[in-house]
């Protein structure tokens, strides 16, 4: 006699003898033949195939092409020409408008949920790494403006006072504030070369900016005239 266990997970019952899985039938597809006839049809590498896109003859299996579970056979396409269609779809998407939008809607909803959830981590990481930070921007800068750039870490000197306005420097928690340490160039006609940078507060940068002597000179008498 052929004893019978239930399997609740999968509605398959298990024969003891033989070991052949007899299933009950669920919408008119018996799992069990179905999934032992794939498993053949994945580990069978002695089967070929033509891709109708590329036509070349490949060995049938999973590295090749994709089985599909729900039609029970492979792909008519290879997996390297499925991956090079996906690619020219997404760059077809990336040149419209619309889906770019989207994209860089969800990108940056995703990055303000990450920056809200991880604000102190953000903090410390930026506290440890202001000098390379800086650096790296002024490298941006350099390159964006066709300067010359031979600066290091150990040129960017953080005090605890701002040289120019005498207020207190410190990294801000958040967005900047006029606090914050900024590189200057000491000579806006040269690039961030050695000696001609140094680390001032944000404010007294943006006052600076790329003014000249004479024209804060005439600021000055702008502001003592309207006094």
């Amino acid at each position: 006699m052929i004893e019978e266990n239930l399997c609740p997970q999968k509605n398959i019952l298990q024969s003891n003898n033989e070991g052949l899985p007899i299933t009950l039938k669920q919408n008119g597809i018996t799992n069990a033949i179905k999934s032992q006839s794939n498993e053949n049809k994945q580990n069978d590498t002695t089967i070929q195939k033509k891709c109708k896109k590329c036509h070349e003859v490949k060995k049938v299996c999973d590295s090749n092409f994709q089985f599909r579970l729900e039609r029970n056979k492979y792909r008519e396409h290879c997996k390297i020409c499925r991956n090079k269609r996906k690619t020219e779809l997404l760059n077809n998407k990336k040149k419209d408008p619309v889906f770019l939008s989207k994209l860089k809607s969800k990108d940056s909803i995703r990055k303000k949920i990450y920056r809200k959830n991880h604000q102190d981590f953000l903090f410390e990481k930026r506290k440890m790494n202001i000098v390379k930070i800086l650096l790296s921007k002024s490298k941006t800068r350099a390159k964006t403006q066709n300067m010359e750039h031979n600066i290091a870490e150990e040129d960017i000197i953080i005090p605890l006072f701002c040289p120019v306005l005498g207020i207190p420097i410190f990294v801000s928690r958040g967005k900047v504030s006029d606090n914050s340490p900024s590189l200057d160039r000491i000579n806006n006609n040269l690039g961030y070369i050695k000696g001609n940078v140094k680390v001032i507060s944000y404010k007294a940068n943006a006052l600076k900016s790329n003014g000249s002597i004479n024209e804060f000179r005439k600021i000055i008498e702008y502001i003592k005239a309207n006094e």
